[in-house]
């Protein structure tokens, strides 16, 4: 999965980076185990914090846990 970040968004890149893994899944180009997996080479690639990829995991674990409720 290749992740874009452009400079001229202000949200933080924890969002930009949960937005383009939450929009693949559901435009089915990645199934849901696939997705975290990708995500985390593909942040890895584009020199993205580990940080960054912590909050983005938290964010996407908290949505999903809030659903299952």
């Amino acid at each position: 999965m290749d992740i874009a970040i452009s400079n001229a968004d202000p949200r933080p890149i924890y969002g930009r980076i949960a937005d383009q893994v939450r929009g693949a899944v559901i435009a089915g180009t990645l199934a849901p185990g696939e997705a975290l997996r990708k995500a985390v080479a593909g942040t890895k690639r584009a020199g993205i914090p580990l940080s960054e990829m912590e909050e983005m995991l938290a964010l996407l674990y908290d949505e999903r846990s809030q659903g299952e409720s």
